[in-house]
């Protein structure tokens, strides 16, 4: 990330759900100060560390969300005020086959407080299209595919109608 203060970088780290409604990051962290460029024989050894830095990082995020458990249980820790971060433990609530906290945590967005923000109640909307599918496998997997696949072609990533596929089979929904 460039700075709009000095010449130089930041090295941010995150992670998303694709099913999750909007397109933010739902985690981040910044794991190296501020790099700023004097000349590029300063800067060219400090980008090639950053660059290490970002796959070490890579490659740990991988290894804490490696399974729909692991994020579960971070996003149930993660639950802040409401919106996003309840949307997202509810949806992996349900992935992993507990369909009763998902249940409560749908009902949390439903008293969560919009302000009159559209992204809060496009976040709410789409809440209650997923409270209203629970207890139906396909219609649930339906709307987070769809999510899901949205989301893969705004970053540019091919279609993969199959990515439930494992996590659904054995444990899934209802």
């Amino acid at each position: 990330q460039p700075s709009g203060w000095s010449k130089g970088s930041y090295l941010n780290i995150s992670a998303g759900w694709l099913w999750s409604a909007n397109a933010g990051s739902n985690l981040w962290y910044r794991p190296m100060d501020f790099i700023p460029f004097q000349d590029k024989e300063q800067f060219a050894p400090l980008v090639e560390q950053m660059a290490r830095c970002a796959a070490r990082e890579v490659i740990a995020l991988r290894d804490r969300f490696n399974t729909l458990e692991q994020i579960q249980r971070y996003l149930l820790t993660d639950q802040r005020q409401g919106g996003g971060p309840l949307l997202n433990a509810a949806i992996a609530s349900w992935l992993v086959g507990e369909v009763d906290t998902s249940r409560e945590l749908f009902q949390r967005i439903g008293r969560w407080p919009t302000d009159g923000y559209d992204w809060q109640k496009d976040l709410k909307a789409f809440s209650t299209r997923l409270n209203k599918s629970i207890d139906s496998t396909e219609k649930f997997r339906a709307v987070v595919l769809e999510t899901i696949q949205h989301r893969r072609q705004a970053n540019g990533l091919p279609p993969d109608p199959h990515c439930l596929d494992d996590a659904l089979d054995s444990k899934g929904g209802p």
